[in-house]
């Protein structure tokens, strides 16, 4: 599978778009659209809108979400928006603050 990787000291402000895994390990302020997968990790910080399968939140998010297939907030996740899945996992100890709609 292809992967690109924003790294922890870089910082990318825009839209991004492709048909990949995204690992977040940096900062993110925009958009992801037609994401496979989103990993926010730990060290990173994201601001944005984002479209894809599946979105995993380990570092801090704040934006809307919309995926197709999942989306998880580990114990160390923080997000800050709304979500839109069918399925959806928030792990104890995680912070979430927003609304969720699980109908697809």
């Amino acid at each position: 599978m292809s992967r690109t990787v924003i790294g922890s000291t870089l910082e990318v402000e825009g839209e991004v778009h492709g048909a990949e895994e995204l690992i977040v390990q940096g900062r993110l302020k925009g958009a992801v659209v037609d994401g496979k997968a989103v990993i926010i990790e730990k060290s990173a910080q994201v601001e944005a809108e984002i479209n894809a399968a599946t979105v995993r939140v380990s570092g801090g998010l704040d934006g809307r979400v919309e995926a197709t297939e999942r989306v998880e907030i580990d114990a160390d996740g923080r997000m800050n928006g709304d979500i839109k899945a069918p399925r959806i996992s928030i792990a104890e100890g995680a912070r979430y603050k927003g609304h969720i709609d699980t109908e697809q």
